[in-house]
């Protein structure tokens, strides 16, 4: 019994450390302008700033869900492997290493759309690990691999261009 609860601690620390180091951002960007339920931003370029201003990163909204995409330094946005599974796997294991350093940084983001550009909106930073209890179940096919979510949700106005709190 003891060597059982062994494995299982052992499988939970690796787990969670596991989680400490890959991750997924989620950035969420909606027009309250909008009449419609999810007031979506179409076709806008975003960018990601630190706490000196610095452009750390930038994004995309897609032109049909305003679904943001972000741009990786290295792998671009994984898209162009979807194609390909073990590349695009690949390349999505180091977004999620990536993200991990990337969404700490963020401090400030920039949108800018065909009508409008919204400067330096300040970012509030939603940290997850809702998964502590499954660290220790080795099926990434059966539970997912645990991660450390980052939530960045943007309200904005763009009929007056301006952020929204």
């Amino acid at each position: 019994m003891a060597s059982f609860a062994t494995i299982v601690l052992l499988l939970t620390i690796g787990g969670y450390i596991f989680a400490l180091f890959h991750g997924y951002l989620n950035v969420s960007i909606r027009d309250v302008s909008l009449k419609e339920e999810y007031g979506r931003v179409l076709s806008a370029r975003i960018h990601f700033h630190d706490k000196t201003g610095k452009v750390i990163g930038s994004g995309y909204t897609d032109e049909k869900y305003g679904a943001v995409n972000l741009n990786y330094p290295e792998f671009g946005d994984c898209s162009h492997n979807v194609s390909e599974k073990e590349k695009w796997y690949a390349c999505r294991h180091e977004r999620s290493r990536w993200s991990v350093k990337f969404a700490k940084k963020v401090s400030s983001i920039s949108l800018e759309t065909a009508k409008c550009l919204i400067e330096k909106m300040p970012v509030n930073l939603k940290v997850n690990r809702s998964e502590a209890l499954t660290y220790w179940i080795p099926l990434p096919h059966v539970m997912g691999t645990p991660l450390t979510y980052f939530f960045i949700n943007i309200k904005v106005d763009l009929a007056s261009c301006k952020a929204v709190d």
